[in-house]
């Protein structure tokens, strides 16, 4: 007998409904390990009910949630069930307008010991200089992530800042 351990449910408009239905399979399924739902723009409520499920999923160890606008709230939500699950090792969160605090959320809850995240994919996002800062930070704490992905988000490193301080001067 097969047993289904990856679901993929990528650019499909789940919506609330859809995503409600998941979250209440994934708090009593011990199987699925792999869930994508990239591209659904399920926005922040159903973010929240699917992340809530990760509370009590001790199974899934991969989840694609990129292109769904879940803003910072979202991943506010997101960071906290990283506080209690200890499972998940792949997070892909790119492209979902999550600036500063929501970077700084998800900072937080790399240093609370729990996550074991080893992968983290924030690219295509609002993340600023505080933001890339927070999670700078909690990488020294937490060395259990190995690959990050920050790339087109709006990071500014302090000679980028300078160049354009200079070019500032000189036009005034």
């Amino acid at each position: 007998m097969a047993v289904l351990t990856s679901v993929d449910l990528q650019y499909n408009s789940i919506g609330y409904d859809g995503a409600k239905a998941i979250a209440e399979a994934l708090k009593v399924n011990a199987v699925v390990t792999t869930l994508n739902l990239g591209n659904n723009s399920i926005g922040v409520e159903s973010a929240i009910v699917i992340v809530e499920a990760l509370k009590v999923n001790t199974v899934m160890t991969t989840l694609f949630l990129s292109n769904n606008s879940i803003g910072d709230e979202g991943a506010r939500a997101i960071a906290e069930a990283l506080k209690v699950n200890a499972v998940l090792t792949k997070l892909w969160l790119g492209g979902n307008e999550i600036g500063d605090v929501g970077a700084k959320a998800i900072a937080d809850a790399l240093k609370s010991g729990m996550a074991v995240l080893t992968t983290l994919s924030l690219y295509s996002n609002n993340i600023g200089d505080y933001g890339a800062k927070a999670i700078a930070e909690a990488l020294k704490i937490n060395a259990m992530v190995t690959t990050l992905y920050l790339g087109n988000n709006s990071i500014v490193t302090a000679r980028e800042r300078e160049a354009a301080q200079a070019l500032q001067d000189e036009r005034s």
